[in-house]
């Protein structure tokens, strides 16, 4: 792999172990024709449905996670300074959601699950489908995006389910309506 190779065909999957080579499709591909020994055994289980389900006041699905630019470079710890763009937190939502809701670029809007709410400006992305949004828990000080999520755990992987909660989203509207909705949300969760 070549840099001149990244400049002409602009993306590139990995592996691409030669320079004049399409790249390997499936990574480890010798898996599937090598005798490589005792494999992992496949258990599958049959399918649950979360237990924060959407619903007409909660129609939206939040999933939460990090942002590459933050993943593991210890945002979580007070000595973090850094100079990357973007260090706030922000929803992102469709462009068709965003549309129909009336809400663009930096319009401040209220998250809120059936366990709390934030504050927080939106930006449209193509990333997300219609129904979905995404919101990341690396600036916990200015966004609690957390407040939102449950506490309930699998039972099966013992994992708490962070990656799904339902939502609703109202647009803050007005300068004035934005301070009061700061000042309740600042009474009711510290």
């Amino acid at each position: 792999m070549t840099y001149e190779r990244l400049d002409r065909e602009y993306e590139l999957q990995w592996p691409c172990p030669k320079v004049d080579e399409p790249p390997i499709k499936i990574l480890h591909t010798r898996l599937h024709t090598d005798d490589v020994g005792p494999k992992a055994k496949f258990v599958p289980v049959d399918f649950e449905a979360p237990i924060d389900q959407t619903d007409a006041t909660h129609p939206f699905v939040l999933i939460t996670g990090r942002r590459l630019a933050f993943y593991n470079t210890g945002v979580t710890t007070s000595n973090y300074d850094s100079k990357v763009k973007d260090q706030e937190e922000y929803l992102e939502i469709s462009a068709e959601d965003a549309e129909r809701l009336g809400i663009g670029n930096g319009t401040v809007v209220r998250v809120s699950s059936r366990r709390g709410s934030v504050l927080v400006p939106a930006r449209l992305s193509n990333k997300m489908t219609a129904g979905n949004l995404f919101m990341a828990f690396h600036f916990p000080d200015k966004v609690d995006t957390n407040v939102l999520t449950s506490d309930a755990v699998d039972t099966k992987s013992g994992v708490a389910p962070f990656k799904y909660t339902a939502v609703k989203i109202e647009v803050i509207d007005e300068a004035i309506d934005l301070q009061l909705a700061a000042a309740k949300h600042i009474r009711e969760n510290f």
